[in-house]
């Protein structure tokens, strides 16, 4: 069987950070099976710098993954097929939602299969397939191959995210495009946090946590109700006892459902609703109870911080750093990317400039450093914010003004946040002339 090349030694792109590892190698390796692909996996022939990896593991920019000798894609012995039939048409238009330059949206009825396979000749991409403006036969809407399953693999721009959205929230009955809202909830959280969308991810996270709940899509309801609903209620809105409502729902469904992961989360984040409202002796015993389950490290490390706050409100602060240490070291393959590893660093940087600590600095330019991709809207302000205090302690004026800027054009990217945009005036204001 003829062979690509011997070895290939690739660095993971800007682009691709935060990536799954079986996502990555369907962009670069598209006629690799998966099945293949987990085989390479298993006995080490994949890795991913210099260590072995699992398809889950998230990728992040500048690492090298090892691509051994690959066969080459088999000739088919079909003819390519051109273009749809008139009924393949008429079936494209009745499921189309929204269509223009740039995006398509489709509501796929049950039945169909998204990708072709073994006597699977009638599928989602077979339809795109035959979607061409062009003679040459390339494919309009060629960014579908990378948008499913994960669409934000292609990274495609806010604009075509945003745009869909707001459809999905102005619809007057939701309950007609139900199945399309409790997707785009269930792959578009974080992201939407990311971007500083707080106001859109809450609406959209709302409404599709009561749709599923009707529809009983337990799982998806649960992880919005512990995680998404109650985060951006907690953080961004102030709203602790909003957050609880929320939170005490999800815990029902986690043991329901005997997800684990879902339960240590809900007990997380209770303990967090118990810290704000002032309830140290409950939050202890919420966490005590989330690290029994023994979750994931995803959730370890949001226990950790949490655990750091509550040894920071007692003035335990060795505890505290080592705490925030804890869950800023944790793997950010291993932790679901590297946005669970940003608040810790924050909380770190923080704590460490309470204890005029010169170690401050270096944990928050580390922060700029290693994670810009990831820091966007109010998280870039916060470091950019949490460098001109520095900067203003150690006499550089002029470079705590710039900062103080800069934090200021980072919040106009987010959602408004008059709070932290009042705390950035003020600042700015004190600033020796």
């Amino acid at each position: 069987m003829t062979q690509r090349s011997p070895v290939e030694t690739r660095e993971v792109e800007a682009g691709e950070d935060g990536m799954r590892l079986d996502r990555w190698f369907k962009s670069h390796y598209a006629d690799l099976p998966h099945s293949r692909l987990e085989k390479l996996l298993r006995t080490g022939q994949v890795r991913v710098d210099g260590g072995r990896a699992k398809a889950s593991t998230r990728l992040a920019a500048g690492q090298s993954v090892r691509v051994p000798p690959l066969p080459a894609a088999p000739a088919s012995s079909e003819p390519a097929q051109k273009g749809l039939t008139k009924a393949e048409r008429a079936f494209l238009a009745s499921i189309t939602l929204y269509e223009d330059d740039d995006l398509l949206v489709l509501n796929k009825p049950p039945g169909i299969a998204v990708q072709g396979g073994t006597k699977t000749t009638h599928h989602i991409d077979r339809l795109l397939e035959g979607l061409s403006d062009n003679a040459d036969g390339a494919r309009r809407y060629d960014y579908f191959k990378t948008l499913h399953p994960n669409p934000l693999d292609r990274q495609p721009t806010w604009v075509e995210i945003v745009t869909v959205i707001d459809w999905l929230l102005a619809a007057p009955d939701q309950r007609a495009r139900a199945h399309l809202v409790v997707e785009f909830a269930a792959v578009l959280m974080h992201h939407l946090s990311r971007m500083g969308q707080h106001g859109r991810r809450l609406s959209l996270a709302l409404t599709a946590a009561d749709i599923a709940q009707e529809m009983e899509r337990r799982t998806i309801e649960g992880w919005l109700r512990s995680d998404a609903i109650p985060w951006t209620l907690m953080e961004h809105y102030h709203d602790p006892a909003a957050a609880r409502t929320h939170l005490v729902r999800g815990l029902s469904l986690a043991k329901e459902l005997k997800n684990r992961d879902m339960q240590a989360l809900a007990l997380t984040f209770l303990g967090r609703v118990s810290l704000i409202t002032g309830d140290n002796r409950t939050a202890r015993a919420n966490l005590d109870h989330a690290r029994r389950l023994d979750p994931s490290p995803a959730v370890q490390t949001r226990i950790a911080w949490i655990e750091g706050d509550l040894a920071q409100r007692k003035k335990h602060y060795d505890e505290a750093l080592g705490k925030y240490r804890a869950a800023a070291e944790t793997d950010a393959g291993s932790s679901g990317g590297h946005h669970t590893t940003i608040t810790p660093l924050l909380r770190l940087g923080d704590l460490y400039y309470k204890l005029s600590d010169p170690a401050a600095k270096g944990t928050y330019t580390t922060l700029l450093d290693t994670m810009r991709p990831a820091l966007t809207g109010r998280r870039l302000a916060q470091v950019k914010f949490s460098l001109a205090r520095v900067a203003r302690l150690e006499g550089e004026i002029g470079r705590a003004q710039a900062l103080v800027t800069e934090a200021g054009q980072a919040l106009a990217t987010a959602d408004d946040d008059p709070q932290f945009r009042q705390v950035l005036a003020l600042f700015a204001a004190n600033l020796p002339a």
